[in-house]
């Protein structure tokens, strides 16, 4: 119980206040770095990886005409 009361003696200083937000920053960068930014990075590149699909099919569907090609003409 000492120890409860202890924190929150501490937590109201200008100290433990710095500490909290310190820490609490912290928290969630960490938690951003592992968790958040690698499903975030995983789900651009599958949806980076369809875009280019749906375009190389597109291409292949509908040769586009160079620029030697229109000049013979």
């Amino acid at each position: 119980m000492s120890f409860i009361k202890g924190f929150k003696k501490f937590a109201t200083t200008t100290v433990g206040l710095m500490a909290i937000g310190l820490g609490s920053t912290a928290l969630l960068y960490t938690v951003n770095r592992i968790f958040i930014q690698p499903h975030l990075n995983q789900k651009r590149r599958l949806q980076a990886e369809a875009c280019a699909e749906y375009l190389f099919q597109q291409e292949s569907q509908h040769p586009v005409a160079t620029s030697s090609s229109i000049r013979s003409e």
